[in-house]
């Protein structure tokens, strides 16, 4: 049985670890996403100190919990340039936290601003960064997992495939499944056939999958819905995991956290996932 989680985040920011694991645990998850600006108030970004009283702190909660972190948020725009050095600084030292905490990957994408295609130098760039964040992972013992989307530099399953074959650790690499992510809008009506291609090659290497829906807007924007209404078939995700044995933690992404009724329809999917 896979565990269900959810993006720590959606949970808001706390002074003690103990706080979130009270309110995460309260809504039946065992495990989650972490991003340690985004959940505790004494640390403000990726290059602020993090003391370590507060990694024993989340550590103690998730012993006593059975509480795992599939993923520690270290994520990037990693085709800005001028942030190579900030970027690899944060790596080296949020690797280290991955491997006290015990993440199962450390996990970043490959850009903040979303357009329908890169060009090829900065495709390059990014791949070139890629291989030196998959030295210092296996420097630390830990896996770097890639999230892909259709409108970054991450964009699609042959940039992964160019990844495991560059990199000098292939083995240290692991894929954060995001379908709403991977599908560009003009993906949709073959999504099936998208989906199936991934998890059928990569199966072995999910070691999250994010669980959030969309539909579009009256100006064609995707907006947030429940798992149920939007348009990324989950039914059919959950029908492939079930026949190619897919086993990986199911993190819901959902902002508000306290609507039950949204909650109550996306457990329904997210116990699906978990065959």
């Amino acid at each position: 049985m896979n565990r269900i989680g959810a993006r720590l985040s959606d949970f808001g920011k706390f002074e003690h670890p103990k706080e979130l694991f009270t309110k995460v645990l309260a809504h039946g998850y065992n495990c989650g996403q972490l991003v340690l600006f985004k959940s505790f108030n004494e640390i403000d970004s990726y290059q602020s100190a993090v003391s370590d009283s507060i990694v024993c702190s989340i550590s103690e909660s998730m012993a006593d919990n059975d509480f795992t972190i599939p993923v520690l948020g270290c994520y990037h725009d990693l085709q800005d340039r001028s942030q190579r050095k900030i970027i690899l600084e944060n790596f080296e030292r949020y690797c280290a936290i991955a491997a006290k905490l015990k993440a199962s990957c450390i996990g970043t994408e490959s850009s903040f601003a979303l357009k329908e295609n890169f060009d090829k130098d900065t495709i390059n760039y990014v791949l070139k960064l890629t291989e030196e964040l998959n030295n210092i992972a296996f420097k630390h013992d830990v896996c770097l997992g890639l999230e892909f989307c259709a409108y970054h530099p991450y964009s699609d399953i042959k940039v992964f495939e160019k990844i495991l074959s560059s990199v000098s650790h292939p083995e240290y690499l692991r894929l954060i499944f995001d379908p709403a992510n991977i599908l560009a809008d003009s993906m949709l009506a073959k999504q099936h056939e998208v989906m199936k291609l991934w998890v059928s090659k990569y199966r072995h290497l999910i070691c999250a999958v994010h669980a959030k829906n969309f539909k579009f807007n009256e100006h064609g924007k995707r907006v947030r819905t429940s798992l149920k209404e939007g348009l990324v078939d989950f039914a059919y995700i959950a029908q492939l995991f079930e026949f190619y044995d897919v086993h990986a933690p199911i993190l819901r992404e959902e902002p508000y956290v306290d609507n039950e009724e949204i909650e109550k329809d996306d457990l329904e999917i997210l116990r699906a996932l978990c065959n």
